[in-house]
């Protein structure tokens, strides 16, 4: 009982949660639950008020709060000019000098909006994948944090692909206002949310997740199994064959595809041989799988063949088009 209510204590501690028992806190949020000493029998169990943490922490749930489409987006004021001069400044900084692994778009109809594409670093589950973002500055812009939206997740199958990075698209961060506690500063610029985002696709995406399973080494390796499939088999063929990604970027995801195609199939039969057959294990889910999903690289080997004739067809006509 003390281990786990140590352990209990620890990740509300880790998570800036308020605790059980605050003796410096007016008023006390609740009383602390009474541990008999060792030996002892048990008190009847009392009803304790869940934890509520403080902050911003249900975002997700509101996409009015970060989808830069929310019909809502509609009824908002016009950008100030602040807001314009701003936003127009952060792509034009982000175009002069390109970021790793990043490139941003801005979008030719609205000033105000921007699409990303993150692209997995090797050595990484997320390696080879084209991680689609929609971004859009608010009107009071840059004194609120802009509107981000993950577009990859809600393209067909919907994959939690980061604890961060929700099926239904919110990005859960504290920088932008969508988790915990704002720690959004108007001096910050479009660059510090891509470099956040980007510290975020790393080798160890659990650990990201404030839950007790970040420590669990084994469900570490089942999220990293899962994640390079999923990368593989939706941020890369599906992405492509789908056209899902507005045209700009399909045709940068094209390039460095054909370019790499190599390093994509040899990824992918490096993973058949260790995963093929086996079932996918939801580390979100546990003890919920039906086990009728399982690894199936050597059909992505296959897709990723079939798509490397059409990403160089399309690359062609782009080219021809520019001539």
């Amino acid at each position: 009982n003390y281990l786990l209510l140590d352990t209990i204590l620890q990740t509300f501690e880790d998570n800036k949660m308020l605790p059980f028992y605050d003796p410096t806190s007016t008023p006390q949020p609740f009383p602390m639950p009474f541990l008999p000493m060792p030996g002892e029998p048990m008190p009847i169990p009392m009803p304790i008020p869940m934890l509520m943490p403080m902050g911003n922490w249900d975002a997700y749930k509101r996409p009015e709060q970060w989808d830069p489409d929310h019909p809502s987006r509609n009824s908002e004021p016009a950008p100030s000019r602040q807001c314009l001069k701003r936003f127009t400044d952060d792509l034009r900084r982000l175009c002069r000098q390109p970021q790793p692994l990043a490139e941003v778009f801005p979008d030719e109809e609205c000033a105000v909006r921007a699409e990303l594409l993150l692209r997995g670093g090797d050595g990484t589950p997320y390696a080879g994948g084209f991680f689609h973002f929609s971004v859009r500055a608010p009107p009071d812009y840059p004194q609120r944090p802009p509107y981000v939206a993950f577009r990859t997740a809600s393209h067909g199958d919907r994959v939690r692909f980061h604890p961060n990075f929700y099926e239904r698209g919110c990005v859960c961060m504290s920088i932008l206002n969508t988790w915990g506690e704002c720690t959004w500063d108007s001096s910050y610029r479009l660059e510090n949310i891509i470099h956040d985002m980007q510290f975020r696709l790393d080798d160890q995406p659990l650990k990201h997740e404030p839950a007790p399973m970040r420590e669990c080494e084994q469900s570490n390796q089942h999220y990293n199994d899962q994640i390079a499939y999923e990368t593989l088999r939706i941020a890369v063929c599906q992405q492509l064959e789908q056209r899902s990604l507005p045209p700009a970027l399909h045709l940068s995801a094209a390039r460095y595809f054909v370019d790499n195609f190599d390093a994509y199939l040899g990824r992918c039969h490096k993973l058949k041989k260790r995963l093929d057959g086996l079932p996918i294990r939801n580390v979100y889910n546990p003890g919920k799988e039906t086990f009728e999903d399982t690894f199936e690289f050597a059909a992505v080997a296959k897709r990723l063949e079939k798509l490397l004739p059409k990403a160089r067809a399309d690359i062609e006509a782009a080219d021809a088009a520019e001539n």
